[in-house]
C-alpha cells in the first residue's frame, strides 16, 4: 500500500521559464495506481499556470482517469479543449517543452557523474537555471506562439490563452539573457535584471495566477540581492 508524498510538481523550481514533464508525471501515476497507491499529497504546487499548467492539468487526469486515457490522450485533450483551431500548433508547443526538459536533465545528468557539484545554494541555484535556460529553442518556441496567436485571431478566449503562455515565455527568454549576461557586462546584467524584476512585479499585479512571483524572489538566482521596491 503506497501514499505519495511528491515535490514532483518542482521542476526547475529557481526558474519561471516554461516547463513540460506532463507525459513522465502520468507515466509515474500510471505506474504507481498500478502497484498499490491509495492516495498522493502533492506538494510544490505553486500556482504557474503559464509555466506548469499543463502538468498541473495531467496530475489531475491521472488521477481521475477511468477511461485509462494515455499521456498522449491527456495532452491532446488538453490543446484540444483549451486551443481549438490552434490545438495542433501549441501541441508541437508543449512537445518542444518537454524536448527542453529532456535536454536540462541530461545535462544535469551529465554534471552530476562529472562531479559538478555547487559549494552553496546560490551557486547550485545558477547552475540549476544555467541548465534549463540554455536548452531552450528561444527562436522555435517564439515562432509556434506567434504562429498560434495568427490561428487564434478570431477566438478571443483561445488568443487570451496563448498570450497567458507567453508569459512563461518572456521568463525563459529574460532569463536567458541575463544567464548569458552573468559575469561578462555588469551594466548590461543590471538592466535586464530590473527589466525582469518590473515584468514580474507587473505579472504579479496583472496576472498573479501566472507565475508565483513571490517564491521566484527567494529561489531565482538572478534576483538574489535585488532591491525591487518601486522607488529603487
Amino acid at each position: 500500500r503506497v501514499m505519495w508524498r511528491t515535490n514532483a510538481l518542482w521542476g526547475f523550481s529557481s526558474s519561471a521559464a516554461p516547463q513540460n514533464f506532463a507525459r513522465a508525471i502520468c507515466t509515474d501515476l500510471e505506474n504507481m495506481k498500478a502497484n498499490g497507491l491509495l492516495g498522493t499529497d502533492f506538494d510544490c504546487m505553486s500556482n504557474d499556470w503559464a509555466v506548469k499548467g499543463l502538468v498541473y492539468y495531467a496530475v489531475a487526469k491521472s488521477l481521475l482517469n477511468p477511461d485509462m486515457l494515455s499521456p498522449d490522450d491527456v495532452v491532446a485533450d488538453y490543446c484540444e479543449s483549451a486551443f481549438g483551431a490552434a490545438a495542433g500548433v501549441m501541441k508541437e508547443y508543449f512537445d518542444e517543452l518537454e524536448k527542453t526538459m529532456d535536454r536540462a536533465a541530461t545535462v544535469a545528468t551529465e554534471n552530476s557523474a562529472k562531479g559538478i557539484s555547487p559549494v552553496d545554494d546560490q551557486e547550485r541555484r545558477l547552475l540549476s537555471e544555467a541548465t534549463i535556460v540554455n536548452a531552450f529553442d528561444i527562436a522555435r518556441l517564439s515562432g509556434l506562439l506567434d504562429k498560434a496567436e495568427k490561428l487564434a485571431a478570431n477566438d478571443a478566449d483561445v488568443l487570451g490563452r496563448v498570450r497567458f503562455l507567453r508569459i512563461g515565455f518572456t521568463c525563459a527568454r529574460l532569463e536567458r539573457a541575463l544567464n548569458d549576461a552573468r559575469g561578462k557586462n555588469g551594466a548590461k546584467f543590471a538592466a535586464l535584471q530590473r527589466e525582469y524584476a518590473d515584468f514580474l512585479r507587473k505579472t504579479a499585479m496583472e496576472t498573479p495566477l501566472a507565475v508565483a512571483v513571490a517564491g521566484l524572489a527567494r529561489h531565482n538566482p538572478f534576483l538574489n540581492g535585488y532591491d525591487a521596491r518601486p522607488e529603487n
